[in-house]
């Protein structure tokens, strides 16, 4: 497993396992058996010009990195937007990206009818339980289950499980939350 840190998030890429970010990851079981995995497409889950108007600064175009069908037959997929540069905005060049500001969508569909998705936020309180992730995830009113634990926010709707964070140098947990929050909403009209 990798860890990069990003100011006040921390990001886990698990090499065997589905991409997943903020502090978390979840591993699938080999021994369940594959099924035809459902495509998710993250970029097209929320168009650059929404998360634009929410975010009231101007993104680019999304870069897609999927991880693609896992063994259970779920589908994994991570779509990223960078902020476009502004005046006066704060820059930590020896951070991940070259320091700059982004949101990043991961989202992992499983199956119809499997059941598997509340895998996904359980990874999360597993991962604050073991002090993977600072804070403990508090529930939020957002599909089928949501959490937030300060670095972003993960929602469980059907069967599928998604997370989005802001990264904003300077920006609030408050302030980064409700964003989020707003986003996650954009997203689930989406799904």
């Amino acid at each position: 497993m990798t860890e990069i840190a990003i100011g006040r998030r921390t990001v886990l890429v698990c090499a065997s396992c589905t991409v997943v970010f903020l502090g978390s990851f979840s591993c699938v079981s080999a021994s369940r058996a594959a099924a035809a995995p459902l495509r998710i497409d993250t970029c097209a889950l929320i168009s650059p010009s929404e998360i634009s108007q929410i975010i009231e600064f101007e993104v680019g175009a999304g870069k897609s990195s999927d991880a693609g069908p896992q063994r259970d037959g779920s589908y994994s997929s991570s779509c990223l937007w960078i902020v476009e540069s502004r005046a006066g905005a704060a820059v930590n060049p020896e951070g991940p990206l070259e320091g700059r500001s982004f949101v990043i969508l991961s989202a992992i569909r499983w199956p119809a009818g499997s059941q598997l998705a509340w895998k996904y936020l359980e990874s999360f309180r597993k991962a604050a339980a073991k002090g993977d992730i600072p804070g403990t995830p508090s529930p939020r009113t957002l599909g089928d289950e949501a959490l937030s634990w300060g670095d972003g926010l993960a929602v469980r709707t059907g069967d599928v499980g998604f997370g989005i964070s802001v990264f904003i140098p300077n920006l609030s947990n408050t302030v980064a939350d409700d964003l989020e929050q707003q986003l996650a909403q954009r997203i689930l009209r989406h799904l």
